[in-house]
This record gives structure tokens, sequence and C-alpha cells, in this order.
């Protein structure tokens, strides 16, 4: 089994040949009845179509902190709002 791990921490991420990049990985490892999975960031249900209709089958929507903090951050904006 091969696993391989492209970590993308670029400037950014959106930028066409990054994009391209992407879209090509998981078109070759689909090939090969392999999977990619990509880390993303809000807005999550946006870029979760987005990748997957690239061709990444595994997704992962941000590390416990990032999505608790926002999730507070949000409830703390509402309440004040209130």
């Amino acid at each position: 089994m091969i696993h391989i791990v492209l970590e993308l921490d670029a400037p950014n991420k959106n930028h066409p040949a990054v994009q391209e990049a992407i879209r090509a990985t998981a078109e070759a490892a689909a090939k090969h009845n392999k999977y990619v999975m990509i880390g993303i960031s809000p807005p999550w249900a946006e870029e979760a179509r987005k990748y997957t209709a690239m061709g990444c089958r595994m997704i992962e929507i941000g590390h416990d902190y990032s999505v608790l903090g926002r999730a507070w951050q949000e409830a703390l904006n509402q309440a004040r709002d209130a």
C-alpha cells in the first residue's frame, strides 16, 4: 500500500496552478484505485463540494481547535448582537 501526502501550505491554495495540481493528482490516483484526501477550511461546505468535484474522496474539515474556535467565535458574536 502506498500513501502519498501532499501538504499544501501555499500562500494561495486557490492559485490556478495549485488547483490544477490537486485535480491532476486526484485524477491520477483514481486511475490506480487510490484516494486523495485534502484538508479544507471555511467555507467548509463550499470547499468540500469543490474538492469532491475534482476527485478528492476524503475531506478533512480542519483541526478541532479551528473548527471549535470558529463555532465559539460565531456564538459569541451572536450573543453580543442579541
